[in-house]
């Protein structure tokens, strides 16, 4: 318990957090990252399934040890479990006997206290059983198999918890896959790096806290920031400035890769007619509209006017709808495929946007003229995706604050 008080500790005053962290924000900050969370994992929570599955691998052959120490036979290397019964069965009354069976016990109640069900097969059906349910060796991968029902069963009480129509849709957003791939990105180069400063609001969002403490309770545009800490992220004051700005960030990096995988790309087409397409990109055998486009699912209209955020994706599925309806007929004119490209604020890839991708790839396997990864660079460029991303976000945050603060004549700055 002490060592994970000092990482949290430790997380809060890197990152400039809010002490003491609220009970929601501190499971979010738990949970594991494909559940939606921040991947600092609690030493406490591991310990027992740890110690479960370390003396589940180990039952054959401590079984085998006491074996042989009850008949009175020397202890040799291969001390593994014996098959016959009367030998066993001494072993086993021996066992129940020992701290460790013990020890075993109190795992199993605290494995069920976090979540573990007796009906998983994992748990032996009684305290007494666990020797003869591991004593084979035949099962692998316990811990994991522990902590993933641990965590799920985590993931469902937050989500339980939680009454708040756009908590919840941050929440579901958060969970998609991929969507955190910033947290775990080696910032080995200058297209994988976050400042400082926009990690800490990253992971403020992830959080659900507001970008900044001691800001006004109003936006300048009159919304009430305390009840939706995401707020500059939808509001309507930022979209034709900083946003732009973060739109245009993305653009620009998805046609580097598109030149990088041997395509030829034409960024905001002049030649089309009416409302144009963010690029136009020529393939080896097809010509591809893109268009992109980031989407806020825990804004007040997708999370509590609708219910278009209630499901993984639900709002980037309903932009590529409104970006089809809207390019469609130009994409046929032109003899193109059409792609939109939508990312919602939390990292998630809509499905349209990870087609382009696999289409990507695939160029950049055909025109290479070594053997490549087509997974290694698809890889790269979703981590890519979601570094820009972020300091996207980060930016429009801190532009948001910054006017807050000025609309209401307090000290404008980024603190």
């Amino acid at each position: 318990m002490l060592f994970d008080t000092m990482v949290c500790h430790s997380v809060i005053r890197k990152l400039h957090l809010p002490s003491p962290l609220s009970d929601e924000a501190h499971s979010i900050l738990r949970l594991p990252i494909r559940l939606g969370g921040c991947g600092i994992r609690s030493l406490h929570s591991v310990a027992s399934a740890a110690y479960f599955g370390a003396v589940a691998i180990a039952a054959p052959f401590i079984i085998g040890t006491v074996a042989r120490f009850v008949q009175g036979q020397p202890l040799s290397e291969d001390s593994t479990s014996p098959s016959s019964a009367s030998v066993i069965e001494p072993a086993l009354v021996a066992l129940r006997s020992l701290p460790v069976s013990r020890h075993i016990a109190d795992c199993v109640d605290t494995l069920i206290l976090q979540g573990v069900s007796t009906d998983s097969k994992l748990l032996p059906a009684s305290r007494l059983d666990f020797w003869t349910l591991y004593g084979t060796g035949s099962k692998r991968g316990i811990q994991k198999r522990l902590m993933q029902l641990i965590y799920a069963h985590s993931a469902d009480n937050v989500m339980r918890q939680v009454h708040d129509p756009i908590t919840r849709a941050k929440l579901i957003s958060c969970s998609v896959k991929h969507s955190g791939s910033w947290l775990s990105v080696v910032p080995s180069s200058s297209d994988l790096f976050l400042l400082d400063s926009h990690f800490a609001l990253a992971f403020r969002l992830r959080l659900g806290l507001p970008p900044q403490d001691g800001l006004p309770p109003f936006c300048r545009c009159g919304a009430l920031i305390t009840a939706d800490p995401g707020h500059f992220l939808s509001c309507k004051l930022l979209k034709q400035t900083i946003v732009t700005t973060r739109h245009d960030l993305i653009v620009r990096l998805l046609a580097s890769h598109a030149r990088f995988a041997g395509g030829a790309v034409y960024v905001e087409p002049r030649h089309l007619e009416g409302k144009r397409a963010d690029a136009q990109i020529f393939f080896s055998t097809d010509t591809s509209l893109l268009d992109a486009s980031v989407i806020h699912p825990a804004s007040p209209y997708y999370a509590i006017s609708t219910t278009i955020a209630s499901t993984h994706l639900g709002a980037a599925r309903f932009r590529e709808r409104q970006k089809h309806n809207k390019y469609d007929s130009q994409a046929k004119s032109e003899g193109a495929s059409f792609f939109p490209f939508v990312l919602e604020t939390y990292g998630g890839l809509g499905a349209e946007g990870s087609q382009f991708l696999d289409k990507l790839a695939k160029l950049y396997v055909e025109n290479s003229p070594f053997s490549v990864n087509r997974t290694a660079f698809r890889t790269r460029v979703n981590r890519t995706v979601s570094i820009i991303l972020q300091r996207g976000n980060a930016l429009v945050q801190l532009a948001g604050c910054i006017s807050t603060r000025d609309a209401a004549g307090r000290r404008v700055g980024y603190s």
